[in-house]
Order: C-alpha cells, then sequence, then structure tokens
C-alpha cells in the first residue's frame, strides 16, 4: 500500500506475519533528514501494542531510541509481561537490518471511563490566540528545519514563541501552539503519539547555539481519547546539564480537556 500525501492511516499501517511479528514501513515525510520522527515510531508501535493485546487504548507509550532508524521496512517483534482484562504490559521492538532500533514498553487498556476532569492538579491548557492568529510552520527543501512532518502535521506556533519571519530565541525555553493533521481528521490516541514529538525543541528558544537535539527516551501518558481535531500544546524544557536535557509536555483538546501529557530525555550536541 503506498500511502498518500497526509495518509497517516497508511504511513502507520501494520501486517501481522507471525504470532508475535509485525511488518511496516517508515514512510519519507514523517522524517528529519531520513530519519523517522520519534513520535511517528511510537505510533507504529502503539498500533501493534494494540493489535498485540487485544485493548481498545493505551495508556502509557515509554519509548527508548538505541540506534539510528532509517525510512524503509521495519519489523515489529511484541514479548508480552502481562496479560488482564483491564490491562496488558508488552514490549515492543522495532527491528532494522537485524538491529533494535527503539524498544518500546506498552501499557494498554481502556479510556473508555477516563475522568474528564483532573481531580487533583494545577495544569490548565495553554492560553493560545486562534489557530489562523499563529504562524504556521513549513518545510522548505533543502533545509532541515522546520523538518519535513509538518507538511504532513498541520503545526502553528504562538507568535511570542515563534514569529512570522522564522525568529524563535524568544529566551523562555517553550513553544505552545495547535497541532493537527492535515486531512483534519479527529485526533485519535495513535495520532497523539506523532503530536507529542512534533513541536520543536524547546531549548531552541533559549538563545543558546544548539543545531540538532536527538530524542533518547520518550514518554506518552494518555488521560483521555481526544474527540477533536485540533490539539493545544505547550512544551518547556525543565533541565538543561551535562549532556542531556529534559522536557515536560502536555496535550490539550478544544474542549480545554487534558489528553496527554509527555516527558523526553534528549541529548545536547557535543561541543
Amino acid at each position: 500500500m503506498t500511502p498518500q500525501p497526509f495518509d497517516f492511516s497508511a504511513a502507520s499501517a501494520i501486517d501481522q506475519i507471525a504470532v508475535d511479528r509485525w511488518a511496516a514501513s517508515f514512510v519519507t515525510g514523517w522524517d528529519l533528514g531520513g530519519i523517522p520522527n520519534g513520535g511517528y515510531q511510537l505510533a507504529v508501535a502503539t498500533r501493534v501494542a494494540l493489535a498485540a493485546s487485544g485493548h481498545p487504548d493505551p495508556l502509557s507509550m515509554h519509548g527508548v531510541y538505541l540506534h539510528k532508524a532509517n525510512n524503509g521496512p521495519v519489523e515489529a517483534v511484541t514479548t508480552m509481561l502481562k496479560t488482564g482484562e483491564r490491562q496488558a504490559a508488552l514490549h515492543v521492538s522495532l527491528i532494522q537490518n537485524d538491529t533494535i532500533v527503539t524498544e518500546v514498553t506498552a501499557l494498554v487498556g481502556s479510556l473508555e471511563t477516563a475522568t474528564k476532569q483532573l481531580l487533583w492538579g494545577n495544569a490548565v491548557p495553554p492560553d493560545l490566540p486562534e489557530p489562523d492568529a499563529c504562524t504556521r510552520l513549513v518545510h522548505t527543501p533543502p533545509g532541515l528545519f522546520p523538518p519535513p512532518i509538518v507538511n504532513e502535521v498541520d503545526v502553528r506556533l504562538h507568535p511570542d514563541d515563534y514569529d512570522q519571519i522564522g525568529e524563535r530565541a524568544s529566551g523562555s525555553p517553550q513553544f505552545r501552539g495547535w497541532v493537527r493533521y492535515k486531512d483534519q481528521h479527529e485526533m485519535n490516541a495513535i495520532r497523539t503519539m506523532v503530536a507529542a514529538d512534533v513541536f520543536p525543541p524547546p531549548i531552541l528558544n533559549s538563545g543558546i547555539p544548539l543545531g540538532w537535539v536527538p530524542t533518547m527516551t520518550l514518554t506518552v501518558q494518555m488521560r483521555k481519547r481526544p474527540t477533536t481535531a485540533w490539539l493545544a500544546g505547550r512544551f518547556e524544557t525543565t533541565v538543561a546539564n551535562g549532556p542531556y536535557l529534559a522536557e515536560n509536555g502536555e496535550l490539550w483538546d478544544e474542549a480545554g480537556e487534558l489528553v496527554a501529557t509527555v516527558q523526553q530525555l534528549a541529548a545536547l550536541p557535543r561541543r
């Protein structure tokens, strides 16, 4: 099946080839310099985890990026850790050329009865202008930033964080904005995995001269099933020292309900 532009279902499609094995393909356009986006890899692993377990929703997906992945065929191998009526836990190993490129630990279950209102916590949706008043990211070859994936997923950044002429050093290591797929379909949990990793690294807004900030681990915890096409996001770098940085994020639907929380460990370039 050849994916068409903005065809996420085809770009993340899986085909079961054995009891514990699935075949997929990382598609050009969902990458940075030929390396598949980390959230896109997590989305493929999520689709495999749900198929292998029979549960409808991801609860927590934790990806460890061990080796550089490439566009092209990938095999997913599952190892069941725990099965149950309410939840299941399993490993999903994404393999290319006989090497595990990404190892994912998945906890899956059902979000059907997830509480919409926060029972505890002070998290609130980001204060954002309407999407049309925000700055749209557009990839222009041969540049790497913004990456090609923003031509598949519509990302609009708060003008205080990224203005119309492309200046992004506000001095505060955060990005706020909206994200929606170009097909304008309603978000679901698998699509949310990409949304969790499609915003620029917030450290780029600090004014520190940095280039590529590779993801080492990515964790997405789903809080509810999204019900709108747009998600509002807020991502910030909380700690940057030594060779690593920590990033936290939240995704909210248009109803102002928390959809997912995101944690990422990334590497700072060596100097």
